[in-house]
């Protein structure tokens, strides 16, 4: 069975927020710093191909409801990502 959940801080396991990973997608990816450890947390990069491959298809739908389509697809889309988008610490 599958269980969909926010993804936690790695380093010290507390819940991020739905508008904070909803925000960062929105907003090119940036970062997200944990609001008890302040540890960056950043997208990892297969996670922003899979969003964009999920996203690009409708646009080449033809048919007389395009509009339509392409806005609930991507609705529909943008408001599961944040509970399958991963983050992780980045370690340089």
């Amino acid at each position: 069975m599958i269980t969909l959940s926010i993804q936690k801080c790695c380093n010290c396991s507390k819940p991020f927020s739905y508008k904070e990973i909803f925000c960062s997608i929105w907003g090119g990816y940036r970062a997200i710093e944990c609001n008890y450890c302040k540890t960056k947390h950043f997208i990892d990069t297969s996670n922003k191909i899979v969003f964009g491959l999920f996203l690009f298809p409708f646009f080449f739908y033809k048919g007389s409801y395009r509009i339509v389509v392409i806005v609930l697809w991507i609705s529909l889309i943008s408001s599961m990502s944040p509970f399958f988008v991963k983050y992780k610490i980045d370690k340089k």
